[in-house]
């Protein structure tokens, strides 16, 4: 079983995840300084954080044969970022299409997937204003971008719940066992191809 905790920043993810499942949770990656920029190389930048990404879900797949239980500390198939940078104008539509290039490729060849259960939490800007000023222990960059991203993220695992409903869980429960996930039955193919289009097909073109 591969369960995704994901939400806007400042949304708690980590927090959960250490409070529930420490010792399962496949860790979101840091963003290196210096690293590749969206702006001066997007293309470059595409590819980089696909492969990146390609590497957290192959860590999850690890550890789901290891321990039967993976956490993903936010979704290793995150096109939902680029489709919601795309939606508030903070990404041209061609390089939204790339992206989306890119991601089927990692489809096709099995490297990245959907998860059998998300559980994801959109708080108000207001609140993640509150905790972002009350976390002094997280540099949180693009903070005002990120927190605008709300409503593409909610439309985005929408529609990942349309294709399977029942998947995801809107929020974060105070506590969920490792035996409540176990339990939770997985997909048959976590990489399929048709249902990497159909997502593409009923998201707002």
């Amino acid at each position: 079983m591969i369960a995704v905790v994901e939400g806007l920043s400042a949304a708690g993810k980590t927090s959960w995840c250490k409070q529930n499942f420490p010792e399962l949770t496949v860790w979101e990656s840091a963003i290196p300084e210096g690293g590749p920029n969206r702006k001066t190389d997007p293309a470059f930048a595409s590819k980089y954080w696909a492969a990146v990404n390609a590497g957290r879900w192959a860590e999850a797949v690890l550890f789901e044969a290891e321990h039967g239980l993976a956490v993903c500390d936010t979704d290793p198939f995150k096109l939902h970022y680029a489709f919601s940078l795309w939606q508030v104008g903070a990404m041209p539509k061609w390089d939204w299409e790339f992206e989306v290039e890119i991601h089927r490729e990692l489809f096709s060849s099995g490297q990245i997937g959907f998860s059998d259960r998300y559980f994801v939490s959109i708080p108000d800007e207001q609140t993640l204003e509150s905790r972002m000023t009350g976390d002094a222990t997280r540099a949180r960059r693009s903070f005002d971008l990120h927190s605008k991203l709300g409503p593409s993220l909610k439309t985005w695992y929408q529609a990942v719940d349309s294709l399977e409903p029942g998947r995801v869980t809107w929020g974060f429960p105070e506590s969920v066992s490792v035996e409540e996930l176990i339990t939770s039955t997985p997909r048959q193919d976590r990489s399929d191809i048709q249902l990497f289009d159909q997502l593409i097909a009923i998201l707002p073109s």
